[in-house]
């Protein structure tokens, strides 16, 4: 049973990318939900047939102690209603968390849950270009961002970024399957960096190059390896002449620009500002309340008020000194156990974690899917392939469970 809460978890990452697509918004989230509830009854079925429970790590541990204080929150913050729904949503990104704590145990799943992820960019990545190609030639084109079915055009970017990530490090694989689907993979991030281009996004741009170098060392990718680009020659240049010829002009430019009277720059700032001498500074232990920044502030400072679009900033104002430590807590603890496992490994962990960072600090909440489902996944494949902290880079792996990009080494058997 254990494999079908599996694959009722890999339905819900594959319909993760565009589950909150605008234009179909109401018909998508319903069928969240319902992957949600399958995903639930098979977790249940599979703990009922004898699936043993495994034992948190601390550092789930401190995320539920996280959730306890964002719950506690409801009885002092300033939008209660607010709050509510921000406690809901928590709730249930940490039911379904564990869910993947619980089931995601071997190495094979933990692949099948990021193929799962690719599988379902597939979705907002077609209808990007969908979007561009329809729009090409007219007016406007030139200037709009394309996001793709009314997303987010930073988030869309931040969850490229991550899928650029993880397409680099199942480039690597030696398992059959992914070596069946390399150059499917190289295709792969060649679109995937056009759409980073076409999304417009400055913080997408930076998250870019984070993830094509994390992602590229996570593929095996050297220094060595550098100087002879005989077998990256084609995804580099189709790449290069992709981002040139598709994305527009003036994207190109936003991109390389940072405009700190920029429009949107501007409003965010005012947003930071407000929240945090306004809200924050009235309620620096407690904060105002999860969920509740805009609402809030807007409240306190009698200007009209959004979302702060930056986690560490609404984590502070929202939750207090006490959420804050303890969410910096968290991520403090998942960086040190990613960066404990082998090498690649270690690459994809921090290169998911960096790309979802600096993405969070433009276009990110606490209460995001992605967030939390990648910080999960890290934690399980570190309990997979820990490797001590006396091992070598390219030490042998410490047990047969560990993930294998490449095989483990031979004794020899002859004299050195």
């Amino acid at each position: 049973m254990g494999e079908f809460a599996v694959f009722w978890i890999c339905l819900m990452f594959g319909f993760l990318p565009f589950e909150m697509m605008g234009y179909l918004g109401s018909s998508l989230l319903s069928v969240a939900k319902l992957l949600g509830i399958g995903a639930l009854i098979a977790g249940a079925m599979a703990f009922l047939s004898g699936h043993p429970i495994r034992s948190l790590p601390p550092t789930l541990m401190v995320r539920i102690a996280l959730w306890v204080w964002v719950a506690m929150s409801m009885g002092w913050s300033l939008d209660q209603g607010m709050t509510w729904d921000d406690i809901l949503r928590q709730s249930n990104l940490l039911v379904f968390s564990i869910l993947i704590w619980e089931f995601a145990t071997t190495y094979g799943r933990l692949l099948w849950l990021y193929r799962a992820l690719l599988v379902g960019m597939l979705v907002p990545l077609a209808m990007q270009f969908s979007s561009y190609r329809l729009s090409e030639g007219s007016a406007a084109a030139a200037e709009e961002r394309f996001s793709g079915g009314g997303h987010d055009a930073n988030y869309l970017a931040l969850m490229f970024g991550v899928s650029i990530v993880v397409a680099g490090y199942l480039s690597a694989s030696k398992l059959p399957l992914d070596r069946y689907l390399r150059w499917a993979y190289w295709t792969f991030l060649v679109l995937l960096i056009v759409g980073m281009g076409l999304t417009g996004s400055r913080a997408g741009f930076v998250c870019l190059f984070i993830a094509l170098g994390f992602g590229g060392l996570a593929a095996g990718v050297s220094f060595r390896k550098l100087l002879q680009l005989g077998k990256y020659a084609v995804p580099i240049l189709g790449a290069a002449v992709a981002f040139y010829k598709i994305v527009p002009a003036i994207l190109q430019s936003r991109l390389t620009e940072v405009q700190l009277d920029s429009g949107t720059f501007g409003l965010r700032w005012g947003y930071w500002v407000r929240g945090l001498t306004i809200s924050w500074i009235n309620y620096p232990l407690t904060g105002v309340g999860a969920g509740a920044y805009q609402p809030a502030t807007t409240r306190l400072s009698g200007i009209k008020t959004g979302v702060a679009h930056n986690i560490l900033i609404s984590v502070l104002v929202e939750l207090g000194v006490v959420g804050f430590v303890l969410f910096v807590t968290f991520l403090y603890l998942t960086v040190r156990a990613a960066g404990r496992m082998p090498w690649r490994e270690k690459m994809l962990a921090w290169g998911v974690l960096a790309v979802w960072f600096v993405g969070s600090l433009s276009a990110g909440s606490q209460h995001e899917k992605l967030g939390w489902f990648i910080q999960t996944m890290v934690l399980a494949q570190a309990a997979i392939c820990i490797q001590p902290r006396t091992a070598k880079r390219h030490s042998p792996y410490p047990n047969r469970g560990a993930p294998m990009i490449r095989g483990p080494l031979r004794p020899r058997l002859g004299p050195p």
